[in-house]
Formats: structure tokens, C-alpha cells, sequence
């Protein structure tokens, strides 16, 4: 059995590799979304699901198609008319993030794609070893871990004061944000 697991790991190195792309949490037109930093993109991409929730104006385009990683085709509906702004929060500062006037994708399979357009402009840099991405603005940097699903948002705290619930019983508790 050990000899097994020795040649199962070693096969594995031999497989190919996979990591998620790096994703951050915004709001844009008040709606949250996930953002995923896409590396190889040169553009930056919003689904059209996004854009109809927040009634963002579109400028359309008619018969034209792109090609996602792996030649997958996308149907390319227009361009937003406005410079579409994220409000991302990170350690208590909103910062904006103007990705300008971005491609409006049908069926693109994530909320938003931060091209390589969309990182230089806003000063963006992913570490991927520690899993973070930072942020430049107005001189300062602001760090986030990658999102994940099993990272929800959520922080910890200490409790001052014991209490027992019991099964059927609730418990309300204020929190001060801190």
C-alpha cells in the first residue's frame, strides 16, 4: 500500500497541473460579484447577465464571436458604453477599479474577467504562491486572499462571556465591526 501512494504521487507530477485563477469580491451597480484575474486575457469581460442586472448600458455589436482558452467560441453582445467601476473593499477602503468600456460576453461562465488591461490600469498584482492579490491606490497597497467558496466572507472574533445554548434554543449577539 505504501509503495502505491509513492507511485501514485510521482505519477502525479506527471499530470497536468491545474490552479484557479486568482477571484476577488466587488460590487458593481450595487451588485455583488465575483471577479476573476485573467492572466491571459487582453481585454476586460463582463458577463451579460451582470450588465442586464445593473442596467449598464451596452453598446452592440451583431455576429461577432471571440475565442475563450481551450478555442471555446464566446458570443460577443457589445462593449459597455460607460467605463464599468468595481467598488472593491479591501482591509476597510473602497477602491475603485475602472476596467473602461468593457466586452460584454453571453454565457461567459464566471460574473467578470480583469484582463491584462484592467491590472495595469489599476495597478493590480497577484502572488500566486501566497495566494494574494494586491492592490495599488493613492499610494498605499491593500492585500486580499484569493476568494474562494471555501473561504467564505466571514471574520473572527472573541466572545467576552460564556452562554450555553441548547438544542431548539437561539441566541442573538451584537457585534461591533472591527
Amino acid at each position: 500500500a505504501a509503495v502505491r501512494k509513492v507511485v501514485q504521487r510521482w505519477r502525479s507530477k506527471r499530470a497536468t497541473r491545474k490552479r484557479r485563477s486568482p477571484v476577488f469580491r466587488a460590487k458593481v451597480m450595487g451588485q455583488d460579484i465575483k471577479a476573476v484575474v485573467d492572466e491571459g486575457s487582453e481585454v476586460n469581460v463582463v458577463d451579460e447577465k451582470v450588465v442586464l442586472r445593473g442596467n449598464v448600458k451596452v453598446d452592440p455589436v451583431t455576429n461577432t464571436q471571440a475565442t475563450a482558452a481551450g478555442s471555446n467560441p464566446l458570443l460577443v453582445v457589445g462593449q459597455c458604453h460607460d467605463d464599468l467601476v468595481l467598488d472593491v473593499e479591501v482591509e476597510g477602503t473602497r477602491i475603485p477599479v475602472n476596467l473602461g468600456h468593457a466586452v460584454v460576453v453571453r454565457g461567459l461562465g464566471t460574473d467578470l474577467l480583469v484582463g491584462e488591461p484592467g491590472k495595469h490600469d489599476n495597478k493590480i498584482h497577484t502572488i500566486p504562491e501566497h495566494k494574494l492579490i494586491e492592490f495599488h491606490y493613492q499610494g498605499h497597497q491593500y492585500t486580499l486572499n484569493y476568494h474562494t467558496e471555501a473561504n467564505p466572507d466571514y471574520e473572527v472574533g472573541r466572545v467576552q462571556e460564556t452562554s450555553t445554548v441548547q438544542p431548539g434554543e437561539n441566541m442573538k449577539v451584537a457585534l461591533q465591526h472591527f
